[in-house]
């Protein structure tokens, strides 16, 4: 539709120029300007999505669904090819709906629709770019393809959002409930407080939530980006923990903790100081986490400390082919993404 209306001449011709800007070898995000640059997207994002697809509970709770490590290997590498086509995908629809959105009709369209002025519409996508796309979908759209999108929106965002709640559910249960309030409880109690938790984090998220849409942050970015930046705070941090907890015997808990709390306190200097791109937050929040836990760690265990990663049998598929083939995949990437530029 998006297309249709604006043609592919109209579409790439209304878009900034800078936009098309992919592959910005020049900078290195240590300004504002450089955030997007190909080093912090590539070095920062590799320890982002380390931490996010290693760490994160909701995605390994998933992992832990199959069988084998083969398996979980597996769905990682559906994700590592799926990713990017699905990326180009809906960033180019992106293009062709911001064509639309740019030229005076939609915004008497749009007003006509929410029984507003065209000068409310522009105003409210200037604050909240978010909006662009539920606008589109309401002014141009019929009404039976609105509401199999909207539906299709919603359970997109309930199955994202059950996952994350689980997850903080289980944590909180496990980790803290059982382990300092309720020790001896049965199945059916943990049962019932993993409910409770599970009501209680939710009203804290939508709680939190109505309150950043407050705050000058929320207008700045758009959603996708705050939720990658506000994580990029902890996934260095996080990533840390599991490394040192699995790669060697020497970290201790204490320093391991204060390992954890000198790089999101770091992380959270570098945000409120500095214009450093927040991919690099990934990366400093390891760093600082991996050295302040060395330093403030005993040095007893040695060679014979490390925990093997390998698995106990042996696989039948030839993993290390594979991540050179991942390896390639990326060069690919890159190479698309300088044909866009070039084109």
């Amino acid at each position: 539709m998006a297309l249709w209306l604006a043609g592919w001449d109209a579409a790439w011709a209304a878009l900034d120029p800078e936009r098309l800007r992919i592959l910005d070898f020049g900078r290195f995000g240590l300004d504002k300007g450089g955030t997007y640059a190909f080093w912090p997207m590539a070095l920062g994002g590799l320890f982002l999505y380390m931490s996010y697809y290693g760490c994160d509970q909701s995605q390994v709770q998933r992992e832990l669904s199959v069988g084998r490590i083969d398996d979980v290997r597996k769905s990682l590498l559906v994700n590592a090819f799926g990713r990017f086509p699905v990326m180009l995908l809906y960033t180019v629809m992106g293009v062709f709906v911001g064509a639309v959105v740019a030229t005076p009709e939609f915004l008497g369209q749009a007003a006509a629709v929410m029984g507003s002025s065209p000068e409310a519409v522009a105003a409210a996508l200037e604050r909240d770019p978010d909006r662009m796309v539920p606008l589109f979908i309401l002014s141009y759209l019929p009404h039976g393809v609105i509401g199999l999108l909207f539906v299709a929106i919603l359970s997109a965002l309930m199955s994202s959002l059950d996952s994350a709640l689980n997850s903080m559910s289980a944590v909180t249960v496990r980790d803290f409930y059982q382990r300092y309030w309720k020790r001896d409880g049965d199945a059916a109690h943990y049962l019932a407080a993993s409910k409770a938790f599970t009501a209680f984090w939710g009203v804290f998220c939508i709680a939190f939530a109505l309150l950043f849409t407050a705050t000058p942050e929320a207008t700045r970015e758009t959603t996708i980006v705050l939720i990658n930046a506000i994580g990029s705070l902890l996934y260095g941090p996080i990533l840390a923990a599991f490394v040192l907890g699995i790669m060697t015997r020497w970290a201790r808990p204490k320093s391991t903790k204060a390992g954890i709390l000198a790089g999101v306190g770091l992380n959270i200097l570098l945000w409120q100081a500095t214009s450093i791109s927040w991919l690099w937050w990934n990366l400093t929040g390891f760093a600082a986490t991996i050295l302040v836990a060395a330093a403030l760690s005993p040095v007893e265990a040695g060679p014979e400390g490390r925990v093997p990663l390998e698995p106990a049998g042996p696989s039948r598929i030839r993993w290390p082919l594979v991540y050179a083939v991942v390896g390639l995949y990326f060069l690919f990437i890159v190479g698309v993404a300088r044909l866009i530029e070039v084109g």
